[in-house]
Formats: structure tokens, C-alpha cells, sequence
């Protein structure tokens, strides 16, 4: 009631999973542009259920993290599908959506709501990135390393290098290139080999 945890805030155990899912926090959305897609994770604090001119259901959601909340206005073809998770109290969410900044602060438009915990539960433990030596050299594996930083995340990540006929070497990446894994990710660094490198 008076927006305090005694035992600590919900989201506190989802950190890492975060890290993974979420573009952002709640006080990053006020450099956000108009329209811009984001995802997000919170809890529902409060909800306000309203009809449409149709006759359908919609709700505004206030959704809160660590750092502040943000209203989410989430239609009626979304609330259909979501009702049931924003009705749960203390339930963390992911949601994704995009941004209207007004007067008042920014809202978000909602165009998914899930359970934090389900997605979380899709997080892969660790990436493998296998290389083929045969044809690898220093520029590929410079390009390499500048596609890795840009996707830093908390994943811990290995290098296999593959020999023919048998032969492979696996090497653990330090901690500041562990991963955030996403279909961006997956996508330049097969693009630069050529072939299917980047195992989830």
C-alpha cells in the first residue's frame, strides 16, 4: 500500500534475466524516440479496465521496476490475450510496446504482454560460437570480436575451434564478452563466416 517491499523488490531475482530480454528500464524511456519499439519488464501495480466505443475491453496498466513506472495502454486485441497476467498481482512481466512521449512523461503502447519468468525459462545457459579453422584468418576474427562487443550481455560464451577430420578446441570467453543473445546477434555473425556459427 504505501509502494514499499519488506522483503525487497519482485523484480530484484530477475536481474540477469533482464539483462537478456529488456532494451531498458522505466527512466531510460524518456530518451526514447516517438514510436520507438521497446521491451520492458515490471509488475502491475494498478489497473484500469475501460470499454471501448466497440464494446470491447481495454485497460491503462501502471507497470513498475526498480526504477520508477510508466503507464501502459494496452487495446483490446492485446488485452484479450493478456488479461490474465495483468489481473495476477506481484506477476512479473515482460512487456513490449512502443513509445509515446507526452507532456506528462512517455506511455507505452502495448503490442505483447508476457510472464517474465516463462521467457526467462527460454534464456539459453550458455552461446557456443564454432568456427572452422580451415579458411579463418585475423580479419575475420578482428570483425568478429567488434560484432561481440556490441552485443555484450550476461551470457557466458565459448569458441569452439573445429579441425578436420576430429579435432576441436574450446576456448572460454572473459566476462566482457559474455553475451546477450538475439536473432541480431545470430544474424551478423553467420552473415560474416557464411555459415551456421552461433549456437543457443
Amino acid at each position: 500500500a504505501l509502494g514499499i517491499y519488506l522483503s525487497g523488490h519482485p523484480l530484484e531475482k530477475y536481474r540477469r534475466q533482464l539483462q537478456v530480454l529488456a532494451d531498458l528500464t522505466i527512466p531510460d524511456l524518456e530518451e526514447r524516440s516517438e514510436n520507438g519499439p521497446v521491451t520492458l519488464g515490471g509488475i502491475a501495480v494498478a489497473m484500469k479496465e475501460t470499454m471501448t466505443k466497440k464494446g470491447d475491453r481495454m485497460a491503462f496498466v501502471t507497470l513498475e521496476d526498480q526504477g520508477g513506472s510508466v503507464e501502459v495502454v494496452v487495446f483490446s486485441d492485446i488485452y484479450q490475450r493478456s488479461a490474465h497476467l495483468l489481473k495476477n498481482p506481484g506477476l512479473p512481466l515482460l512487456v513490449r510496446g512502443t513509445v509515446a512521449q507526452e507532456e506528462k512523461g512517455p506511455k507505452i503502447i502495448a503490442q505483447e504482454v508476457r510472464s517474465l519468468e516463462a521467457e526467462s525459462d527460454k534464456i539459453p545457459p550458455a552461446l557456443h560460437v564454432r568456427l572452422h579453422t580451415d579458411g579463418l584468418d585475423q580479419d575475420r576474427l578482428l570483425r568478429l570480436r567488434e560484432i561481440l562487443q556490441r552485443h555484450r550481455g550476461p551470457i557466458p560464451s565459448f569458441l569452439h575451434f573445429i579441425s578436420p577430420p576430429q579435432a576441436e578446441h574450446v576456448l572460454a570467453l572473459p566476462p566482457a564478452l559474455h553475451l546477450k543473445p538475439s536473432s541480431a546477434l545470430r544474424e551478423e555473425i553467420n552473415q560474416l563466416f557464411n555459415y551456421s556459427v552461433l549456437e543457443y
